[in-house]
C-alpha cells in the first residue's frame, strides 16, 4: 500500500481525481447490475416534468378563474336587489363556474397522470435505489487510497483495542458521562486504529436572572414659589440579577488515533492565527518574526521546569505551537525535517484542504484532533439520501456526497498522515480476531439510540435534552441477542425564588424577589436488545414484530431503520 506522507500534494494531484473516477465507476457498476435503462428514465421523467408544467399552467388558470368566480359570486349577492347582481349571477351560472369546474377537472387528471408518471420512474430506479448501502463510503476511501481501511461499524474489538494497547480512556475528550454518541465512523491506517465521532455533549453555564420590584414613597419638597412646601409621591422600579447554573447542550466532533510511535510523549496545540497570513506579505514576516522571538525567549528560560527547546525550523514552531510538549527527544522522533515541512504544508493551505483548522492532543499513545471542518460536515451515509426516481440526480447525490465525504474524512486524517512514522508504526494488536471482537460497540448502540431521537428514552418531566448512556446487561437475551440498557440522563426544572437586598431612593433597603430555575438530575431506563448479524436483513422484520405498542415504530423502521440495519448490521428492539 502506497505511503501518504505528503497529503496536500497526494491528494491533490493523485487521490483527489482517483476517488472521483472510483465513485464515477461504482456508480456505473450499479447502474449495470441493476439493469436500469437510462434513456427510457430520462423520457419518463421528461414526460413527469412536461406533466408537471401542465399541471401547474392549469393550477394557475384554474386559481384565476377561481377568483373571478368567487368575485362574481359575493357582488352578485351583495346586488342581488337590483338587475345587476341577477345579470352577474348569470354570468357565472353560464360561463365562469363551468370553466373552473371543467380546469378542476383537467387539473385531476393531470395530477392522476403524473403521480402514475411518478411511480413508473420510482419503479424504474427501484432495483438501483435497492444497491445502495452504508459501506459505499468506505468501499470508495479504499479504493482511492487503500491504506485508509474503514470498518462495516465500530466494533468491541476496535474500541478494545483502543483502550488495552493504546490506552484511551474516555475522559480525554472530557467527562464521558456528559457525551454520547451520535454517529460513528472507525478504521485504521496501516493496522493503527482511529474513530471519527460525533457526541451530543453537556456542560454547565451560567444564566442571568431578573428581578423587579416597584416602591413609592412620599416626600415633602418646596413650593415653586419659595413659600412653604408640598408632599410629593416618588416612584421607582428596583432591579436585581443573579446568575444561577444551567445545562448547555453542543456537538463536538474529534478523531481518535492509535499509535505506539513516540509512546510517553504528550502536547497540545490550537489553531494559529498565523497560519493564515501571506509569510511573503511585511505583515506576516512582521509577525512571524515576532512569534519567534517569543519562543526563543521562552526556549531560554532555565528558571521552570518547561522542556521546551526551539528547533531549527522556526516557521514551523511558530505555526504549529505545542509549546508544552514533556519530551523533546520524542517530538523531534515525530516531527522530523519532512513531518515539518508537510505539516507546515497543511497549515499555510488555503485552496486544498482546510488550512490550519484542528486542535492536537497527544497524550502518550492516543492522538486527538478536534477539526473545526468536521463540526458541520454531513458524514451520515446513510443510502436512503441518493434515493430518487431520477437516474441523473442520483447520480449527481451519489458523486457529490462521496466526493465531500473522502475530502473531509482525508483532511482530518491529514495531520497524522504528514507525520511518516506513524504510517510506519503498526501495533501487535492490529490484527483483531478476538471471540466477541466483531460484536457492536456501545458506542454504537448509543448512536443508534440517539438515531431514533433521545426523546424516546427522555425521562417523565424533563426540561432538557437526554444524554443517553448505553451499557450491556448482565445475562443474555436470546441466542446471538445482546441486552443493552440506555439511560437517559436529563434535569428537571423547579421554579425558586430569591430575595436580592437592592437599596431604593427612599434610602431603605427592599428585597427584590428573583425568579429562577434550578436544574435537578432525573434519569429513565430502557432495554434494546441488539442482535448483531452482518449481511442480514432478519433484525428488521424481527424489531417490526417485537414493538407493536410504539406508536409508529414499524413505519420508522421502513422508512429509516432498515437503512440502519444495513449500516450497523444490528437489529433492535426497544422495551
Amino acid at each position: 500500500m502506497e505511503a501518504l506522507f505528503e497529503p496536500i500534494a497526494q491528494y491533490r494531484d493523485v487521490l483527489r481525481e482517483k476517488h472521483a473516477e472510483a465513485t464515477r465507476g461504482l456508480f456505473e457498476e450499479l447502474v449495470a447490475k441493476a439493469g436500469v435503462d437510462a434513456k427510457a428514465n430520462a423520457r419518463t421523467v421528461a414526460e413527469l416534468r412536461r406533466l408537471e408544467g401542465r399541471l401547474a399552467d392549469t393550477r394557475k388558470r384554474l386559481g384565476r378563474w377561481k377568483g373571478l368566480h368567487r368575485m362574481l359570486v359575493v357582488a352578485g349577492w351583495v346586488l342581488v336587489i337590483v338587475l345587476v347582481g341577477i345579470l352577474l349571477l348569470l354570468l357565472d351560472r353560464k360561463k365562469v363556474r363551468p370553466r373552473v369546474e371543467a380546469l378542476e377537472e383537467a387539473a385531476g387528471k393531470l395530477q392522476l397522470a403524473r403521480d402514475a408518471k411518478e411511480q413508473e420512474a420510482w419503479a424504474q430506479m427501484a432495483p438501483l435505489n435497492a444497491l445502495f448501502d452504508w459501506q459505499m463510503p468506505g468501499q470508495l476511501v479504499a479504493r482511492a487510497a487503500p491504506l485508509l481501511q474503514l470498518d462495516p461499524f465500530f466494533t468491541q474489538g476496535r474500541l478494545r483495542d483502543l483502550r488495552r494497547t493504546f490506552g484511551f480512556e474516555e475522559n480525554v475528550l472530557g467527562d464521558p458521562e456528559a457525551r454520547s454518541l451520535l454517529f460513528s465512523v472507525s478504521g485504521e491506517v496501516n493496522g493503527n486504529p482511529f474513530v471519527l465521532g460525533r457526541a451530543f455533549c453537556r456542560e454547565w453555564g451560567m444564566q442571568d436572572y431578573e428581578g423587579t420590584l416597584p416602591i413609592s414613597w412620599v416626600v415633602r419638597v418646596p413650593n415653586a414659589d419659595g413659600r412653604g412646601t408640598h408632599l410629593e409621591t416618588r416612584h421607582q422600579v428596583l432591579r436585581a440579577k443573579v446568575q444561577k447554573p444551567v445545562p448547555t447542550y453542543y456537538d463536538q466532533t474529534f478523531l481518535l488515533f492509535g499509535n505506539e510511535a513516540a509512546p510517553n510523549l504528550r502536547f497540545s496545540r490550537e489553531p494559529s492565527a498565523l497560519s493564515a497570513e501571506d509569510p511573503e506579505s511585511r505583515a506576516g514576516r512582521r509577525h512571524l518574526a515576532a512569534a519567534v522571538k517569543k519562543l526563543e525567549k521562552f526556549s531560554r528560560n532555565l528558571d521552570d521546569d518547561k522542556p521546551f527547546t526551539l528547533m531549527q525550523n522556526h516557521e514551523f514552531e511558530a505555526l504549529f505551537g505545542a509549546t508544552d510538549r514533556d519530551d523533546e527527544i520524542q517530538f523531534r522522533l515525530l516531527f522530523t525535517p519532512l513531518a515539518q515541512e508537510q505539516m507546515l504544508a497543511i497549515l499555510r493551505d488555503r485552496k486544498v484542504g482546510f488550512g490550519d483548522d484542528f486542535t492536537f492532543l497527544k497524550r502518550q499513545k492516543i492522538n486527538c484532533l478536534l477539526p473545526d471542518h468536521l463540526k458541520g460536515a454531513d458524514l451520515d451515509a446513510d443510502p436512503a439520501r441518493y434515493q430518487t426516481y431520477e437516474l441523473e440526480e442520483t447520480r449527481q447525490r451519489f458523486v457529490t456526497f462521496n466526493e465531500g465525504y473522502f475530502h473531509h474524512l482525508f483532511f482530518a486524517l491529514a495531520p497524522l498522515l504528514a507525520i511518516p512514522i506513524y504510517q510506519q508504526t503498526r501495533s501487535h494488536e492490529s490484527i483483531y480476531g478476538t471471540a466477541g471482537a466483531r460484536a457492536s460497540a456501545p458506542w454504537e448502540h448509543e448512536a443508534f439510540a440517539n438515531h431514533l431521537g433521545y426523546r424516546r428514552f427522555a425521562p417523565a418531566g424533563a426540561a432538557t435534552p437526554s444524554i443517553l448512556k448505553a451499557r450491556e446487561a448482565e445475562g443474555a437475551a436470546g441466542a446471538g441477542d445482546r441486552d443493552v440498557q440506555v439511560v437517559a440522563h436529563a434535569f428537571r426544572a423547579e421554579d425558586r425564588v430569591e430575595q436580592v437586598a437592592v437599596w431604593g431612593g427612599d434610602g431603605r433597603r427592599h428585597q427584590v424577589p428573583v425568579h429562577w430555575k434550578e436544574y435537578l438530575p432525573i434519569s429513565a431506563m430502557r432495554t434494546m436488545t441488539f442482535h448483531d448479524a452482518e449481511g442480514s436483513t432478519t433484525p428488521l422484520f424481527e424489531a417490526q414484530k417485537a414493538m407493536p405498542s410504539e406508536p409508529g415504530w414499524a413505519n420508522f423502521f421502513r422508512q429509516v431503520g432498515g437503512a440502519a440495519f444495513f449500516r450497523h448490521s444490528i437489529g433492535a428492539a426497544l422495551r
